[in-house]
């Protein structure tokens, strides 16, 4: 699941931190519903085998990287990217 939204976040970040919603719809709605669907599929991804074996983030750790990924895809809708903020939402998840 990790390796799938590093991935994503890093072959995407240009279109995510850059481009203007308006300038591109299709590329931006195709990376804003697999940011989403990235995001529920984190949330639902706990195990609670895993998180007592420490193997696995504590459920408020997911619960908190969901919502940033939730953040990112929101914020693609801005037309003026507030692009300090969203870096450091970007540096963040990754962090998870």
């Amino acid at each position: 699941m990790l390796h799938k939204i590093s991935y994503t976040l890093i072959f995407y970040a240009g279109l995510i931190a850059s481009r203007k919603f308006s300038d591109g719809p299709k590329e931006h709605t195709k990376v804003l519903n697999k940011v989403r669907s990235l995001g529920v599929k984190l949330r639902l991804s706990r195990n609670a085998t895993l998180q007592v074996l420490k193997l696995m983030p504590s459920d408020a750790d997911l619960k908190e990287a969901s919502g940033r990924m939730f953040r990112i895809s929101g914020r693609m809708y801005e037309e003026t990217k507030p692009l300090e903020r969203l870096r450091q939402t970007l540096t963040k998840s990754g962090d998870f």
